[in-house]
């Protein structure tokens, strides 16, 4: 009875009560009480205590009166972290076996429940370690260099009306300084990709005049970044330009190129964005526009 109880929620469109009184006797209803939360379900009741026993999880009175996200903030940093997993299977397990006995008027035993959290938990760690997918690198943020080097982001700004296009870049180090900045604007651009190859070209040439040997360029276009990257032949449009930045780029003593989500190269496209509104070109040392400061620092604020 004490176990059916603790599995009912106060919330009156939840609680189901029709089912209650045809599965139990009168009396035996009116001792069930409906005036349990959520949280209660899945960690205060009787039967919910006893399952995070039987799996080892133990708390004190203190930790037993926090609200439900200060508790299980609590349990993810005293737990280990192969446990994390199983702690997110049993609170899931508890509120199932909850409404498979409202709905279904079926009423799973501890041992039952943590049999199968227990299984559902290698399961999914069986699963998890065949995929053993690689952690990618975190494309949506900036991310500082190595020591000694720079990051170069580009991004460009285009008019297909006015085949208008501006180049903005900036440079960064590894405690996020910013070294340099600019933009510059051309005209008679076909296409947005060219204009993105452009850029990349205007931000190499922009680097070794500031003694820079180490560089790494980050770009959002994909296209132009995976022609960069590869050593087969290209014959796309911007291949003269891709050529022409490869060649420059040999003369660092070490670089790369890599892609970079929107989101991580907001800076870069606050430089362009600052460029398509003028229509000449400007260059910053050890600084930049004020609306590419704004989002420099967030960068770092957020990161």
């Amino acid at each position: 009875m004490e176990c059916v109880s603790d599995l009912i929620l106060h919330n009156p469109n939840r609680c189901n009560r029709e089912l209650i009184y045809s599965t139990f006797k009168e009396e035996e209803g009116n001792l069930i009480d409906c005036s349990e939360s959520s949280t209660h379900v899945v960690r205060d009741c009787s039967f919910a205590l006893q399952v995070w026993f039987k799996l080892n999880y133990l708390w004190s009175n203190s930790v037993a009166v926090m609200c439900f996200t200060d508790w299980l903030n609590w349990l993810f940093e005293n737990s280990a972290s192969d446990r994390k997993d199983e702690i997110a299977i049993t609170i899931w397990a508890l509120w199932f076996s909850r409404n498979k006995f409202v709905h279904e008027q079926k009423m799973q035993s501890i041992e039952e429940l943590v049999t199968f959290i227990r299984g559902f938990g290698r399961e999914f760690r069986g699963i998890s370690s065949i995929l053993q997918h690689p952690r990618p690198r975190d494309l949506n943020k900036w991310v500082p260099t190595p020591p000694n080097w720079v990051k170069i982001n580009v991004d460009t700004g285009f008019s297909a009306a006015r085949q208008h296009a501006a180049s903005g870049f900036i440079i960064r180090n590894d405690e996020w300084l910013i070294m340099g900045s600019g933009f510059r604007t051309h005209n008679l651009v076909r296409s947005v990709v060219l204009a993105e190859a452009t850029v990349v070209l205007h931000g190499l040439q922009f680097a070794p005049e500031m003694g820079f040997s180490n560089v790494i360029l980050e770009s959002d276009s994909k296209l132009v970044i995976q022609n960069l990257q590869s050593s087969k032949e290209d014959y796309s449009e911007i291949r003269p330009l891709t050529w022409d930045a490869k060649a420059l780029a040999r003369n660092f003593s070490s670089y790369r190129f890599e892609f970079v989500a929107r989101d991580g190269n907001s800076t870069a496209h606050a430089m362009a964005v600052e460029g398509l509104k003028r229509f000449e070109d400007f260059f910053w040392v050890e600084d930049a526009p004020e609306t590419a400061l704004e989002m420099a620092d967030s960068d770092q604020r957020f990161n």
